[in-house]
């Protein structure tokens, strides 16, 4: 952003962008990273405002970062959702430069570009709402392999003495692919029988439903967080809880996007009601912002620099599953208690994303990602990130592990 006289004008910053962008070669994709540790102060201050200012750019994409605690997450992720981005929190200055590669590397995996959902409700039907996504017309752009879903809630004016499948809704998927360099057009129906007696619920359905419905409560007690509001936060996340858990399709402990969503909200819940810091606070809610992505290792790219290190580090397990057990990390490594993390520690007191190692550019961080119980390294607590040297101690939960670099 650009200050003038210490104030901060990201309305200018925005305006000036189109103008300094080289010229687009054929098959070329420019992107704008927009790191934001603050508010505009002066200028175009409001969200919608700004993100109408990024919506106008011509095939120009904006990805933002929010660093620290001062910035306004919710207007970061609408510009970016604008700009055909996608948003992250940066809750540390050590993986600042991390963040920041990562962002620019994740634009060369894009497959689809301009991506737009249109609803059309058939004569009769009315769409009431959509749920997991600010706008079911844009979404951000996709990279191979990424799975994106939302539910819209449809009210139908019921005719019962058609008994053939009636029309709700038809819907197209727009959207330019990148590699073939074209627009595509993808139109579907969505059909079904009334009938007067109830039949077998559609468990799928109800899944999607209360995941999507959880990204919006999330996004509530994010807000609510922000204005000091930490107790009706943790409200709304404890009745979303509540209503997961006596759905049909809930099981304790088990591993599908459901469960983990129901464990995760939990977390957050219990966090936000310890007396932590404010720092702690914040980055559990803003770096819990990806359950409409399916679970997977791959849906986040690893920067080259991430990869191609040279320093060899081991984690050298002394008590907890795993014990007497030595597992070389490199890139980047979530571990937990969950099936679908890189390094599986099966025990009660590890949460199901406990925390994440970093190997980049001749550092070792780990970073807590809204533990219950807590990241440890020589008997100090974690709530962000620090840097690991050789023979460091790290507690997760009751699992202990040596760190060693060579």
């Amino acid at each position: 952003a650009i200050k003038h006289r210490c104030w901060t004008n990201f309305e200018a910053a925005l305006n000036a962008v189109p103008a300094a962008m080289p010229a687009r070669r054929e098959g070329e994709r420019q992107v704008v990273i927009f790191l934001s540790d603050g508010h505009p102060s002066v200028g175009e201050r409001g969200a919608a405002g700004l993100a109408k200012l990024v919506h106008g750019w011509e095939s120009i994409a904006l990805s933002t970062l929010g660093f620290g605690h001062h910035h306004d997450p919710d207007m970061l992720e609408l510009m970016s959702v604008s700009g055909g981005g996608q948003y992250h929190f940066i809750a540390d200055p050590l993986v600042c430069e991390y963040e920041f590669t990562s962002a620019l590397g994740a634009q060369q995996s894009v497959v689809a570009t301009d991506v737009e959902v249109i609803i059309e409700p058939a004569p009769g039907c009315e769409v009431a709402a959509v749920l997991g996504v600010r706008s079911p017309l844009e979404l951000n752009d996709f990279g191979a392999g990424t799975q994106r879903f939302f539910v819209a809630h449809i009210k139908v004016k019921a005719n019962l003495r058609e008994k053939s499948p009636q029309t709700l809704a038809s819907i197209a998927l727009r959207y330019h692919d990148e590699v073939r360099q074209k627009g595509e057009e993808i139109i579907d129906e969505v059909s079904v029988t009334l009938a007067n007696e109830s039949g077998a619920p559609n468990h799928k359905v109800i899944a999607d439903q209360l995941v999507a419905g959880a990204e919006d409560v999330r996004r509530k007690a994010r807000r609510m967080v922000r204005i000091g509001r930490k107790e009706g936060a943790a409200f709304w996340l404890a009745e979303m809880i509540e209503n997961i858990e006596k759905s049909p399709v809930y099981t304790a402990g088990d591993e599908t996007l459901l469960g983990g969503v129901c464990e995760d909200l939990r977390e957050e819940r219990e966090i936000l009601l310890e007396n932590s810091t404010k720092e702690h606070k914040d980055y559990t809610l803003n770096n819990s912002r990806a359950t409409t992505i399916r679970p997977g290792r791959a849906h986040r790219r690893v920067p080259r620099a991430a990869e191609s290190d040279g320093a060899v580090v081991r984690l050298q397990f002394e008590s907890g599953p795993r014990a007497g057990e030595d597992v070389r990390i490199h890139g980047v490594v979530v571990i937990g208690r969950s099936s679908v993390v890189d390094i599986v520690l099966d025990d009660e007191a590890v949460s199901r994303r406990h925390a994440q190692f970093l190997v980049y550019d001749g550092q070792q961080i780990i970073r807590d990602l809204g533990s219950q119980n807590g990241t440890f390294v020589n008997g100090n607590r974690v709530w962000t990130s620090r840097t690991l040297v050789h023979n460091d101690f790290v507690r997760l939960g009751d699992v202990v592990a040596r760190v060693l670099v060579e």
